[in-house]
């Protein structure tokens, strides 16, 4: 399960901890007759890669992934995690994107999901959604 989006969560010193960024027709439980592909990116300073440049050509220094990735359309999101993922725009239908922050790191995770189209898997699009914690993880750390 995805922690809800908090944006001061992925600053210096957050919390995040698999915190949804973005979600866009994702399931919570799929089959074996569906395909799903995860990578885990880190990103901060001294740390660069395929991936972070990337990130960088696309969302440019006048946005921050998250806010990027929140007002652009599924279409050009589609895109950057097929690159990043290097696989076929084509086959995917749903995407998830989770930011963890760790020290001076954020550590993002690229989810991509094709649904069977003769399968009943549930999927769900942003917030709130039944694979959404209803608080952050460090309340219920908090609470215990």
């Amino acid at each position: 399960m995805a922690e809800p989006f908090r944006a001061a969560a992925l600053q210096s010193g957050g919390d995040a901890d698999g915190m949804l960024i973005r979600q866009y027709r994702f399931p919570g439980e799929y089959t074996f007759s569906e395909a799903f592909l995860r990578k885990e990116v880190i990103v901060g300073p001294g740390r660069s890669s395929r991936e972070t440049a990337i990130i960088e050509n696309r969302v440019h220094a006048r946005s921050s992934l998250p806010s990027w990735l929140k007002c652009t359309g599924e279409a050009e999101v589609f895109e950057l995690l097929a690159r990043i993922m290097k696989t076929q725009r084509t086959q995917w239908n749903g995407f998830r994107v989770l930011g963890t922050r760790r020290n001076i790191y954020t550590m993002w995770t690229f989810e991509l999901f094709a649904k069977n189209p003769n399968g009943n898997t549930v999927v769900y699009t942003g917030e709130p959604a039944p694979i959404v914690l209803r608080e952050p993880r460090s309340t219920y750390y908090e609470s215990t």
